[in-house]
């Protein structure tokens, strides 16, 4: 099961007391605010519905917290299948490039005047994958030029090897890299997608927790249960959550599986990061 990240987990166990103070004290609250308005009614005038406000502003809220919590369960899934295409990746990377260095080195070993330019080959193996990858293409090119004994030069040792006979073992390689990047890229693109939804959804249900405990603050004092009123306000500088933060005891049903507060930060930074425009920070 996924894992909701700890800001997420803050906004869920505020919106569930709130929803069990809709819930279960929503019928006192609404009879004590009718039985105020009762006498002051009009002869013949129908009184407010408070109670059926009350469920409607409710089913509201768990309408648009239980959108955000899909999608950030949605969005972490994402985020470790990236991880694990990462690690994927990196893997075959390590590979190709430890055959392109014994490349290097057997063509070095056995011509002593290679032209190790012409072939690619001079300089240190790439490790970036994108770049370890143009590398090895480009070296798999010119080791089937027509002219590569020309490039080779004598060879210190007879028989000599043949370089261009190792080629089809680095492509194999080199098409494995290309697929582990492409499905990296998808991977991000899709992470992307579901951040910018994740980012809308928290948006939405951060408008819609306001609203909401502020209805039913007001008519919680306006029904005198001020205590009430005071666990239910909702915070200014913590959106989505309440000014007093529920005990575990007042929150039911709610799952502890919050990430801990080291990956949750690195993972809510990675976030910013990529919905600001930053590029990604590896490979």
């Amino acid at each position: 099961m996924a894992t909701l990240t700890a800001m997420i987990s803050r906004k869920v166990r505020s919106c569930l007391f709130l929803l069990a103070a809709l819930t279960e004290q929503g019928p006192l609250v609404a009879g004590l605010v009718l039985g105020k308005l009762q006498p002051r009614l009009e002869e013949g005038e129908e009184p407010p519905p408070f109670l059926a406000q009350i469920q409607a502003l409710g089913r509201l809220l768990k309408a648009s917290l239980d959108e955000m919590v899909e999608l950030d369960r949605k969005l972490y899934d994402e985020k470790v299948r990236r991880a694990t295409l990462i690690e994927e990746r990196d893997e075959i990377a390590g590979v190709l490039g430890g055959k392109i260095t014994s490349l290097r080195r057997i063509v070095v070993g056995h011509y002593p005047d290679a032209k190790v330019g012409r072939l690619g080959l001079e300089g240190r193996t790439l490790r970036e994958s994108i770049a370890l990858l143009r590398q090895s293409e480009l070296i798999c090119e010119k080791l089937e030029r027509d002219d590569l004994e020309d490039i080779l030069g004598d060879p210190s040792f007879d028989p000599p090897p043949d370089i261009a006979s190792y080629v089809p073992q680095v492509e194999v390689d080199v098409s494995r890299l290309s697929d582990a990047y492409e499905a990296h890229q998808r991977s991000r693109r899709r992470v992307a997608a579901v951040s910018l939804e994740r980012k809308e959804a928290i948006r939405i249900y951060d408008a819609t927790f306001l609203r909401v405990a502020r209805q039913f603050e007001d008519l919680c004092r306006l029904a005198g249960e001020n205590e009430l009123a005071d666990r239910v306000r909702p915070s200014l500088s913590r959106p989505g959550e309440t000014l007093v933060e529920p005990e575990d005891g007042e929150v039911a049903g709610l799952e502890e599986d919050g990430v801990d507060a080291a990956e949750a930060a690195a993972f809510e930074a990675e976030l910013e990061a990529e919905s600001a425009g930053e590029p990604p920070s590896v490979n």
